[in-house]
């Protein structure tokens, strides 16, 4: 089995840029969409592409993009949210979703007093993320540079830390 190949095109990630900005990218310039680049070129069998990329991808996943692009592996983790931890933050462990809700939506609220928020059920097949991720297919970006097709998105515009840009370049 012959190694595998460098893709012939791979920008280099921006700085700060988010991984599934910058598979967005790489993908446009094959006019694939990514995840079809994610499944079909990674040589991986069985590879299942995560709903939010930016979240805690495959390490295989990862090393695959590694090799194909010559992006350094250490570079690729810290373009995602897990790459991060425990630096920004730590996911909630399964069994303590509820708890973690709980307490930042329900005791911790800036939006309502204490115990006043419903109560909600977690129950979506899959655990919390917590409120600084947004779900997948949604992305937070200054409205010109999103426009920008071959601009990234930076990885904390993902977060609500980040609300607007104050310096255009």
């Amino acid at each position: 089995m012959s190694p595998a190949r460098r893709w012939p095109l791979h920008p280099q990630p921006g700085p700060l840029e988010s991984l599934s900005s910058w598979l967005r990218r790489l993908a446009r310039l094959y006019d694939l969409p990514a995840k079809d680049l994610l499944t079909h070129n990674l040589g991986l069998v069985d590879l299942q592409v995560p709903e939010l990329l930016d979240g805690c991808p495959p390490e295989a996943m990862l090393a695959a993009i590694a090799e194909r692009t010559g992006v350094d592996l250490a570079r690729l983790r810290m373009m995602t949210l897990a790459g991060w931890s425990p630096w920004l933050f730590d996911p909630p462990s399964p069994n303590q979703d509820r708890e973690v809700f709980d307490n930042y939506v329900r005791d911790n609220s800036v939006l309502f007093p204490p115990r006043a928020a419903p109560s909600y059920q977690l129950n979506r097949g899959r655990p919390w993320d917590g409120p600084w991720i947004c779900g997948p297919g949604l992305r937070r970006a200054c409205p010109l540079c999103a426009a920008d097709a071959d601009r990234g998105t930076g990885l904390l515009w993902q977060l609500p830390l980040m609300v607007g840009r104050f310096r255009r370049s």
